[in-house]
């Protein structure tokens, strides 16, 4: 079943500490029917904290043995009710029932995800005017990002 969404995020940027918060946050996903729509609505907000944590905090760092130094619940960073406030508004694009989902519904659970990743890093890299290559976008990187424009 394919699966078709997009989305848009507005970040600001401490410019002292590289930090960075997402302010607003528009998806719109193509969902078939939506069943019920709340539910669907639920699911793209937790598939929003999981692609935040993915572009901005969930990083983990190996030894050179391959060992996880930060696998525990003080180190791993994710996102908390703090980090997941943000003006969100949700389009839900209902144009065709799927002919093979249950009353022409898609899934929309791990899809909701997909395009939070990318829309917040490429809302950091036009705040910042640098493309980031890698995630999560950590704030020492637009730190120093930050302070190379500042030298040009």
């Amino acid at each position: 079943m394919w699966f078709w969404g997009a989305a848009a995020a507005e970040v600001e940027v401490d410019p002292e500490t590289g930090k960075v918060e997402v302010t607003k946050y528009s998806p719109a996903h193509d969902i078939g029917m939506a069943i019920n729509p709340s539910t669907v609505k639920q699911q793209i907000e937790g598939g929003y904290v999981m692609g935040l944590g993915h572009a901005l905090l969930e990083e983990m760092i190996f030894d050179d043995q391959s060992k996880m130094l930060n696998g525990n619940m003080v180190d791993f960073k994710m996102p908390t009710m703090m980090d997941s406030k943000v003006d969100m508004r949700i389009s839900l694009i209902e144009n065709h029932p799927h002919p093979e989902g249950p009353y022409g519904a898609k899934g929309i659970g791990e899809p909701a995800m997909c395009p939070t990743e990318s829309a917040i890093a490429f809302a950091v890299s036009n705040a910042v005017g640098s493309t980031f290559r890698s995630l999560p976008v950590k704030a020492d990187e637009v730190l120093m990002v930050l302070k190379n424009n500042q030298n040009k």
